[in-house]
């Protein structure tokens, strides 16, 4: 793309070269993209969840979670976001995330036990149905930094917290 590259550098030192990401999110808005982001209060604990940020150019993104009810739900992108309270189209406004009863409240399947299957292999254990299912695929591991604290539990994982939102 003309103009993706930029080359910078102090006068006397040879020039870095910078890729730049072009201005294209409101392309990804309009799609079944969107952000997953997570607010903490100011004592570090996760409680709220924005499904829409306004740019600054007043553009509208989704989140992941107002995306997959957008197609859940057969609606357009626009129904979903003006289904949103106001404060949340603004983007200034974050929801009290509705928490499950307890921490790890989804069912979880190990990925090698999906892709032994897929493989025609065994896997360790039966494998639930996944036909008109939400599947979140994501991961747990603790040195990804995608660990809260919530109002369930001092080290919840990130991609429970996005199934709960979903």
């Amino acid at each position: 793309l003309p103009g993706l590259w930029a080359s910078v550098g102090a006068s006397g030192q040879k020039p870095a070269t910078v890729a730049l990401i072009p201005p294209a999110l409101p392309a990804v808005a309009a799609g079944r993209l969107g952000y997953n982001n997570g607010y903490v209060d100011p004592d570090g604990v996760l409680r709220r969840y924005r499904y829409a940020e306004r740019l600054p150019d007043g553009a509208v993104i989704q989140s992941i979670a107002a995306s997959v009810s957008s197609v859940l739900h057969a609606a357009s992108h626009s129904d979903v976001v003006a289904a949103a309270p106001s404060s949340q189209r603004a983007g200034q406004q974050d929801a009290l995330i509705v928490w499950r009863a307890k921490a790890e409240a989804y069912p979880r399947v190990r990925f090698a036990d999906v892709f032994a299957q897929a493989e025609g292999g065994q896997p360790l254990k039966a494998l639930p149905d996944f036909k008109d299912k939400v599947v979140i695929v994501g991961s747990t591991a603790p040195s990804l930094h995608d660990i809260h604290p919530t109002p369930l539990s001092p080290y919840q994982h990130g991609v429970d917290t996005l199934a709960t939102v979903v």
